[in-house]
Formats: C-alpha cells, structure tokens, sequence
C-alpha cells in the first residue's frame, strides 16, 4: 500500500523513502522520533515529508507526458491539485514548486480558495479551475485574476450562474474563461457513487447545456468558452468507471465543438484512487490499475473518439488531490 514509501529496514525499524524505492535515500523512524522527542515534543505528532509531494506530482504528470507521447497524442496535459484537499500553505507552495515545470495549476471550490490561490501561485502557463457555488463576489474576484493574467476557467455547474457570470463580466469589462461542467449519465461504484449519475448535484444535463449555449450564443459569450468538465466520483476503485465516463464525456465534447464552441480543454475531474488496503482490488479502499493505466486510458480513449468525430483532440486537464497528498504525512502515536 504504500507505494515504495514506507518499507522496514535491517534494524527492523519502520522507515522512509522520500523519493520512492528507486533510491537508497532512507529516513529511520526511530531516529526521527529520537529527534522529536529530545527536543521535548508530545506524541501523537504527524511527520510531513513534502519529498513524497514532488515525487507524486512528478510521477502523475510524467505518467500523461508518456501516455501522450506513446499514442502520438497533439495536445498536452494540464493538472490542477484541488486545494481542498489540503489547504495548509506549506503544502499548496511545495506542491506549486513541484508542478512548476509542468504547469500543474490548482483548483478552488470557494472564494476563501480562490483568494489562497492567487495570493500563491504566480505561474501564468497552469490553469486555475474554479469550481463550487458561485455568488457574484466570487466571480468578480475570478474576472481579477483574468485581469491578472492567471488563467483563471470559471465553470458553470448550474444553469443560473450563467446569466449573473455575464452580468459581473459586462459590469467590469472584463472577457471570462468559461467552463461547462455536464451530469454524465457514467455512474461511479464504491464509497461515492451517489455522486455521480443523473442524481449527482452538480453540473449541467444535455438540455440545460444547450439551453446554456443559446444564451451565450445570444449574448455574443460563445467565444469565452474553452473548458468542457465532468466529475465522475472520488476513490474511484475500478478503472472501467474511467472508461464509460471518458467515452461518453468525449461524444458530448465532439458535439459541442462541432456546434461552435472553441473548447481548448477537456477535464476529467477528480477520482484517481489510492491503494489503501494494497489489495490492488475493487475495494472501496483500493484500485485494480495503476496511475500509468489511468493516464493512457484517458488520453487513447479521447484520441480514439475525436478521430471517428473529426475533431480536434484538446488539451487534458484532472483534478486529482488524493493521490498527490496521501503518502505524504503520517500520524505517531504511543
């Protein structure tokens, strides 16, 4: 379960591999806990190894890098971690310096987030998604970072947002970056699957995404769209689930594109699981593939279905946040 991680040693200590079993480089427990408590430290403490971060952030963006490059793929990917996942700043800056050669971005689910994110991330090559409920004040501070020049992609996950994000963006003068999330039909399994499906409570079913695409095309906006977006689920322990989603999120981006909309990215949301029990399995607490498997699925299966619809294949985006923390921290406790 742990990845390469964590391991016991020859003096039958539990120890640390910050960059993964392909190093010699071992941190022993005990002598660390030595540490901790010579200077006068309190177990439980939890022990952070932000080496973990880049090496999770390095290996989701070269697994998609391989993948493109293998299928001859002519577009690239952009990651985004999503804050929530673990909003302590020392966290989100290690990561941002980790994804700074891939344009790893980040993604906010609130305004509280999107203030973090801003404040934080400087790079103007990554995206920054938002995404969660949005009141005016929130999109105002979006169409800020636009002005910023931060890519900051608004995405409309209900269909009253639209009219109030054209109304702040007229107000200020400011063009969005726009992005539609769809209610797939694709159902996740396990912990989280109530969801996903049509019963999920975010994004846009096929009728509201072409009521949406009236409106915009009305009021002259069909040019700010460029993302198109869906969440499966998280914890996602079966990789067919990745599958059906992607080839159904895939015939609706075909659609949309070939109606006019100028979609540049495809975002495949959250759901990249961890292998807790080390099961490799379709439990809850595991997943039957590895991230290598993920990354090719999604670039084949979306290069597979532009070419049978003609259209220009985009530039991949996921949102993956469990993956790229949960090795990286641990709890000691008596």
């Amino acid at each position: 379960w742990s990845e390469g991680y964590y391991g016991i040693n020859s003096a039958g200590n539990v120890c640390i591999s910050p960059h993964g079993s392909s190093t010699s480089h071992h941190i022993d427990m005990q002598d660390l806990l030595s540490e901790v408590t010579r200077r006068g430290i309190k177990l439980p403490v939890v022990l952070r190894f932000h080496d973990i971060l880049h090496s999770q952030v390095k290996l989701l963006n070269e697994s998609f890098l391989k993948a493109i490059d293998e299928a001859k793929y002519p577009a690239k990917y952009f990651g985004v971690y999503p804050v929530k996942v673990n909003q302590m700043r020392e966290v989100v800056e290690e990561i941002i310096k980790a994804g700074s050669p891939y344009d790893y971005g980040l993604e906010a689910g609130s305004k509280a987030e999107l203030m973090a994110i801003l404040s934080c991330n400087k790079n103007k090559g990554s995206l920054t998604v938002l995404n969660g409920y949005k009141d005016k004040d929130y999109m105002r501070l979006a169409l800020l970072g636009i002005q910023m020049q931060r890519k900051c992609v608004i995405v409309i996950e209900n269909y009253s947002e639209v009219q109030v994000l054209m109304e702040i963006s007229r107000e200020m003068k400011v063009r969005p970056i726009i992005g539609l999330r769809a209610k797939l039909s694709a159902k996740s399994r396990g912990k989280w699957a109530g969801s996903s499906g049509d019963k999920a409570k975010f994004g846009l079913t096929v009728p509201e995404i072409l009521q949406t695409f009236k409106i915009l095309q009305e009021n002259s906006f069909t040019d700010c769209v460029e993302l198109f977006h869906f969440h499966i689920g998280s914890q996602i322990s079966d990789i067919r689930v990745f599958k059906e989603a992607i080839n159904e999120g895939a015939r609706i981006f075909c659609k949309l594109s070939k109606m006019g909309l100028p979609l540049r990215f495809f975002d495949v949301g959250g759901g990249l699981g961890v292998d807790y029990d080390g099961s490799r399995s379709k439990n809850d607490s595991s997943r039957n593939y590895q991230i290598s498997e993920y990354a090719t699925d999604i670039v084949q299966t979306l290069q597979q279905v532009c070419e049978e619809e003609k259209v220009s294949a985009p530039n991949i985006v996921s949102e993956s946040g469990r993956i790229i923390t949960a090795h990286h921290s641990c709890i000691v406790t008596n």
